[in-house]
């Protein structure tokens, strides 16, 4: 995908609401417009974190006074979920108490409370238990989608909970034997079920994927759902999508 047409889609993703109407506007599927929605969510809510935390005393003396935990979200543009563990920390509730409510609403108490906190989980799509259930089945199913592709191909690896322990950092597939890509012998695969963007790509690239390469030589981080094209150049790192598992012929040295 362009940057400029990615940028716009990102842009125009302001609310969940507008997730159909901006897949169908350009043309992409309804999870890769949820996924650039989230990207758009997490970023905002990580710039606005401390100046929601600031204001913190005052929220609670307006929930006290009765405005509901989503409303004052929704004002602050800040995810219902989070906003519940920022304001009801500040009024008392410790962090266990508070992990507690949001994975087991009906076991709160008190009514106002337990409505409240049941109507900010099912108003975030990005930090609710669901939200992250479902970013964890995607995750998975990229992953058993590649182990498939590579046993079809006959290509032997190990995964991450193979040689977790072995070394600092473990990749999803690290290969028995190399495969030959781009005049470099790939000894590694990374499963991305997102959109690699330029922060994405950033963030990856320094925290994750250069950290294996000095571990075991060149790899590929396969982005399930595309990436910004062109993608950043890596020296031996290959930065693919979905597509790669078609086009691409792997031989094992």
């Amino acid at each position: 995908m362009k940057v400029t047409d990615y940028l716009k889609i990102y842009d125009e993703l302001f609310d969940y609401e507008k997730i159909p109407a901006v897949a169908r506007k350009y043309g992409i599927s309804e999870e890769l417009a949820l996924i650039i929605y989230s990207h758009r969510t997490v970023r905002n809510a990580t710039r606005n974190f401390y100046r929601v935390k600031a204001r913190a005393d005052v929220l609670v003396k307006r929930w006290n006074k009765g405005e509901s935990l989503l409303s004052i979200a929704k004002q602050h543009d800040f995810p219902p979920v989070l906003m519940a563990q920022v304001l009801l920390k500040a009024a008392g509730y410790g962090k266990k108490e508070l992990w507690k409510m949001i994975k087991e609403p009906e076991a709160i108490k008190n009514p106002r409370l337990k409505r409240e906190i049941k109507e900010v989980l099912a108003n975030d799509y990005s930090y609710s238990p669901e939200a992250l259930e479902i970013q964890r089945r995607r995750g998975e199913w990229g992953e058993t989608q590649l182990a498939e592709w590579l046993r079809e191909h006959g290509i032997e690896f190990e995964r991450e909970n193979d040689i977790r322990g072995k070394y600092g950092k473990t990749p999803d597939f690290l290969l028995k034997k190399p495969i030959k890509m781009n005049g470099y012998s790939i000894k590694w695969i990374e499963s991305k079920a997102n959109f690699g963007d330029k922060v994405e790509l950033r963030k990856n690239m320094s925290r994750q994927l250069k950290p294996y390469v000095e571990l075991f030589g060149p790899g590929v981080v396969l982005y399930w759902f595309g990436h910004i094209e062109p993608a950043p150049k890596e020296e031996k790192i290959a930065v693919v999508d979905a597509s790669f598992l078609e086009k691409y012929k792997p031989r094992v040295e």
